[in-house]
C-alpha cells in the first residue's frame, strides 16, 4: 500500500511541521511506503489530490489542517 499525505504544516500553530519529521520516521518505520505533499495555503491541499501520481496510491492520508 502507498499512501498519499498531505501535511498542513501550519496547523496547530505550527506544531504539525515540527512533529512531521517523526511522524514521517513512524510511517517509515512501520514498512508504509508513501509520498507527501505540503500545502502552501487555504484551498491547496484539494488541489493536490488530483496531481498525486495515480494509481500508485491507494490511500489518502491528511495529516492535520482545517477539515479539508
Amino acid at each position: 500500500m502507498k499512501l498519499f499525505v498531505i501535511v498542513n504544516g501550519a496547523s496547530a500553530g505550527g506544531r504539525t511541521a515540527k512533529r512531521w519529521p517523526r511522524i514521517e520516521a513512524a510511517l517509515t518505520s512501520a514498512g508504509l511506503d508513501h509520498d507527501v505533499a505540503f500545502p502552501d495555503g487555504p484551498g491547496h491541499a484539494t488541489a493536490l489530490v488530483p496531481d498525486a501520481p495515480g494509481a500508485a496510491h491507494v490511500a489518502l492520508a491528511p495529516c492535520r489542517g482545517d477539515g479539508t
